[in-house]
């Protein structure tokens, strides 16, 4: 058997009552929810697109930045069972900047009575360059992979071979990129920002060649710790 009760500030009937008022009345001024510091912006580089969340530079995603929101919500304690829901769309501005448009919806309970709470958000990005792209645009380099073939055709196709590979590593190192590339006589001269990425590169085509690369280095100064800083050259041949 229910009890129907009146909320005292709109009258309407109601079969649970939320802190002495019904569930709308409650929610017109109250929040279950708070996202910490929403209003911030969000950076952003316009070299690689990637934003810093959490202290990483990371890939531009929906995914990312929904998760980003869903870390700064704080619920009210008087709330159970709550689960969470958040999405995040992508939209342009007139300026040509992309933002993003997130929804959080928020379910639990008080005082026996499910509580369902949605907001909406405009999370802006703000232009900056991420500390990898600032190295690489200045022209840093760890390494030098050089391709070498005696024919026009296959050098182009281990130029092509070279930037995919390179790409791929980027998503696991910032630094994985050709930063300057170099036309020689028989092949190309590749600056590279990383010297783990050159090293894999350089062995995963030595592997499609079926040749070994030659490897050298040279001092080009200190590290901070006071250790002898090195250059390294990959050389990949195609015979």
């Amino acid at each position: 058997m229910s009890f129907e009760k009146f909320c005292p500030n709109c009258g309407k009937e109601t079969e649970w009552l939320v802190k002495g008022k019904c569930a709308d009345c409650f929610l017109k001024s109250n929040s279950i929810f708070s996202v910490k510091n929403v209003s911030d912006k969000i950076l952003h580089c316009g070299r690689c697109s990637k934003v810093l969340l959490q202290g990483k530079w990371i890939a531009r995603s929906e995914k990312a930045v929904a998760n980003e929101i869903e870390s700064r919500i704080k619920l009210i304690p008087d709330l159970q069972g709550a689960k969470i829901f958040v999405e995040a769309e992508k939209i342009g501005r007139q300026n040509g900047k992309e933002d993003f448009s997130v929804k959080v919806k928020v379910i639990g309970i008080i005082d026996s009575q499910v509580i369902e709470q949605e907001k909406g958000y405009i999370i802006e990005l703000q232009g900056n360059i991420c500390d990898p792209c600032m190295r690489l645009a200045s022209d840093y380099r760890e390494a030098i992979i050089q391709l070498r073939t005696n024919s026009k055709k296959d050098a182009e196709t281990m130029l092509h071979e070279t930037e995919e590979l390179i790409k791929e590593e980027n998503s696991k190192d910032p630094l994985s990129a050709i930063v300057k590339t170099i036309k020689v006589r028989n092949g190309f001269d590749l600056w590279i920002g990383s010297k783990k990425s050159a090293v894999k590169v350089s062995r995963k085509l030595a592997k499609l060649y079926d040749t070994r690369p030659t490897v050298s280095n040279k001092l080009i100064g200190q590290n901070k710790d006071g250790s002898d800083k090195y250059r390294f050259t990959f050389c990949v041949k195609k015979l």
